[in-house]
């Protein structure tokens, strides 16, 4: 048992090591391309101390599976099954490589969509807890969304996860805090491709954006992205360059790439 156990580990670290050299890469790509000394430390521990944040928040996710309703029938987990126990900064047998890949694809984006606009930390609130970690140390907040409007009712956004365009409306949608109901179109023709289609005459481009909340309907993820700044956030003038132009495009088109064409 503990052969195989073992053996099982090892299989992991190296199915997990080509995504970890392409890590390693594109953090020295990177850091070499940023002018002074304190901008590259900073990078570092941002995206070092992200991965331990993820780490964590794979090993906290193995929860015992609730019972759940389903057109009046109860499910229970299936017979034998043990709920795993969680443990912190642990990441789960198998997760190894999407661990890495995680990892890596958040680097190629600069950490894009990981904090939100005006990001700050805060001392915490006992009540409300803090960073996993920080010994209730720590919490973050932000500046600006608090004196933004949300919308009343959740906005909907037909995409496609390999999508580079689609990817830079979710990291915007990210950076904003907003609650959004995710439709995917798997190659931009499955899925819910021909809901979407009923209602644009044909049309099954990504990403397609309704908001509800003002009758509004849109198309250009570019488009999309300074609504949303504009309708929900401080304005267009706050959108990151992480955002904006050919290098945004090209480092989404990396990142989905590095995850196997997964968001």
């Amino acid at each position: 048992m503990r052969a195989t156990k073992a053996r099982r580990h090892s299989l992991n670290i190296l199915t997990a090591l080509p995504s970890l050299f392409i890590c390693y890469v594109l953090l020295a790509i990177i850091v070499c391309v940023m002018s002074s000394f304190s901008m590259r430390l900073m990078f570092v521990v941002v995206i070092v101390w992200l991965g331990v944040i993820a780490g964590f928040e794979t090993s906290r996710n193995l929860k015992k599976p609730a019972t759940i309703l389903s057109l009046g029938k109860k499910l229970e987990p299936p017979i034998g099954f043990v709920s795993p126990n969680p443990k912190p900064f642990v990441v789960a047998d198998g997760n190894y490589g999407g661990f890495l890949k995680g990892a890596a694809a958040l680097a190629s984006r600069f950490g894009s969509g990981a904090f939100v606009v005006g990001w700050t930390p805060i001392t915490p609130d006992k009540q409300k807890g803090a960073w996993p970690g920080t010994l209730n140390l720590l919490r973050d907040s932000s500046t600006i969304l608090p004196f933004c409007a949300r919308p009343a009712k959740p906005l909907i956004l037909y995409e496609f996860e390999a999508s580079p365009f689609c990817r830079k409306v979710r990291e915007a949608m990210s950076m904003l805090d907003l609650t959004v109901e995710y439709r995917p179109c798997p190659g931009a023709r499955e899925g819910w491709s021909d809901v979407m289609a009923r209602s644009t005459h044909g049309k099954r481009t990504v990403p397609y954006l309704i908001d509800s909340n003002a009758n509004i309907a849109m198309f250009e993820s570019d488009d999309i992205i300074k609504y949303l700044f504009n309708t929900y956030g401080p304005g267009e003038d706050y959108i990151p360059w992480t955002l904006k132009g050919r290098l945004a495009v090209d480092t989404a088109t990396i990142s989905s790439f590095i995850r196997g064409n997964a968001g």
